[in-house]
């Protein structure tokens, strides 16, 4: 198996922002089939029919006025569609504010339906459109692409970036420490390496991450352990143990009852599962 490649706004995207419709009676650029990621966000409005995608292990079917959206780095690929019409926004990160990107995180970490009203969905739609007839003016389109950011982030149902009691700075901490797990797991799993990397009291960390996320930092910890160890399992050659010191378990039966603990079945049993499924995770050559 190979690594699934990962795509760079610096050179896929021309602009900050990209857009594209995607529609039965257009054969330009397609959606990606094969496993991969990107540094840059995807938001999707489906206008007609329905299409299937799967995100970091999860298939999720998208149907007509539903919206969809993908973090930066998520391992993700198109699986099929019907009769599908779609608007489809490619966004660097830079254009995202600090609270939409703290909505994203928390909607990945706890499983998030997006379903908006119709005037809301409306207004996504004008704003994507005003910005498809401004492409010839990237400051006014990265100007009303962060306006399209931050209502799209406003139609999630799980936000919590108002949970009562919670300040902005807290929140602030919350998204820093999201973004160092992901960036250290594999160098520390312990909650006060995070705590000592955010200048934070272990205890103060954990307040925050609970109240926010619903889980503690331990919990927020193990689920991105399984979630990297997936990735490795669907696209490398290593075994679990290997995989597992990869990790830091020096004892790779912990790592296997974690494992399971999490996602229900044993490492082995997931990559044999993925094998007979007869997934398409090989990468083409392509960009996007």
């Amino acid at each position: 198996m190979n690594q699934p490649p990962c795509h760079k706004a610096a050179e896929n995207l021309q602009q900050k922002l990209e857009l594209r419709i995607i529609s039965p009676d257009s054969g330009l650029n397609p959606p990606k089939t094969y496993a991969h990621c990107d540094d840059y966000y995807i938001f999707g409005i489906i206008d007609h029919g329905s299409t299937r995608i799967e995100c970091d292990f999860r298939e999720i079917t998208l149907g007509q006025g539903e919206l969809m959206f993908v973090k930066p780095w998520q391992i993700h690929r198109f699986i099929s569609s019907t009769k599908l019409h779609a608007r489809i926004m490619f966004a660097d990160s830079s254009l995202i504010s600090n609270r939409s990107s703290m909505i994203f995180e928390d909607a990945f970490l706890h499983g998030f339906s997006i379903r908006t009203t119709t005037e809301t969905l409306k207004e996504l739609s004008q704003l994507f459109d005003i910005i498809r007839s401004h492409t010839d003016s990237p400051p006014l389109t990265e100007s009303i692409g962060k306006a399209f950011t931050d209502l799209f982030a406003d139609t999630l149902v799980i936000d919590h970036t108002d949970t009562p009691g919670v300040s902005q700075r807290q929140r602030q901490h919350y998204l820093l420490f999201r973004k160092a797990l992901t960036m250290h797991i594999r160098s520390s799993r312990s909650p006060s390496y995070y705590a000592d990397l955010l200048s934070l009291s272990p205890v103060y960390l954990n307040e925050i991450v609970k109240r926010i996320s619903g889980m503690s930092v331990t919990g927020n910890i193990q689920t991105e352990i399984v979630l990297q160890a997936k990735r490795m399992l669907a696209y490398s050659d290593m075994t679990v143990k290997e995989i597992s010191c990869a990790l830091g378990f020096d004892d790779s039966s912990y790592f296997n009852r974690l494992f399971r603990q999490i996602s229900g079945t044993t490492p082995a049993k997931f990559r044999q599962n993925l094998e007979s499924s007869g997934s398409n995770l090989n990468p083409s050559i392509d960009s996007r």
